[in-house]
């Protein structure tokens, strides 16, 4: 049994007579009660930050569309209207294009006639897509020095329909014998060259700049090579020559 000492202490001062009034100081007051912690509240508890949405991916390029019909150029070569260029077409027209340069009349195409498609009428006098006009004459002097096989300063037509066909050949991609729409978005055959071609071309060139036939090439003869190039390049040729 749990004895309350303070009970104890009161019954026994109430035996002894003391007044109540200081009984009633003795007496211990009994304890606030301590208030309980106002409750606090939590703070509301944030939305988690939205998840941005994914980027879309960048629409894909359009593909290229492919060509419809001829260019300009080819367009102009189809005399009959069939939609493709055959060869003799083609020739035709590029033959009768050169024979616009012969200004003299005589019935060839000497290097300065033909270094005049650099010039209007036959480009645009202010077109900013051509390269400047130097470098436009350097390209067809070295353009007449391959297209005149022998090397006598005149390009004749024979010479000229040779290079044509080379160039037929190089659009005809399908090898149909003729140039149609379909040619300009086929791939290009593959260039290949065997070991005898190029011991060919090689002698080819040879015998092209040995003017004279005497079997050996002076430093002249070798120098027709860079006709149209920078002077600098001409004279490190001579350089090493000498």
């Amino acid at each position: 049994m749990k004895i309350s000492l303070t009970g104890t202490l009161i019954a026994v001062l109430v035996a002894a007579g003391l007044p109540a009034s200081i009984l009633a100081q003795t007496t211990p007051a009994s304890p606030t009660p301590a208030k309980p912690p106002a409750a606090v509240s939590p703070a509301p508890a944030k939305p988690p930050a939205a998840t941005p949405a994914p980027a879309k991916p960048p629409a894909p390029a359009p593909a290229a569309s492919a060509p419809t019909e001829l260019p300009k150029e080819l367009k102009e070569m189809d005399t009959n209207n069939d939609g493709a260029v055959s060869e003799d077409e083609f020739l035709q027209y590029r033959t009768r294009f050169l024979n616009a340069l012969d200004a003299d009349k005589d019935g060839v195409i000497t290097r300065d006639e033909f270094v005049k498609l650099a010039e209007p009428p036959y480009v645009e006098a202010n077109d900013p897509n051509l390269p400047p006009l130097d470098q436009r004459r350097r390209f067809l002097n070295d353009q007449f020095t391959a297209l005149d096989t022998d090397q006598d300063g005149k390009l004749t037509q024979a010479e000229a329909v040779a290079a044509f066909k080379v160039n037929f050949q190089q659009l005809d991609r399908d090898r149909d014998g003729k140039i149609t729409v379909a040619d300009m978005t086929a791939p290009e055959p593959a260039k290949q060259i065997t070991r005898a071609q190029f011991i060919e071309n090689d002698t080819k060139t040879f015998d092209k700049l040995d003017t004279n036939k005497d079997g050996k090439l002076s430093m002249d003869e070798f120098a027709v090579l860079g006709a149209g190039a920078p002077p600098e390049a001409a004279s490190q040729v001579k350089e090493q020559l000498a």
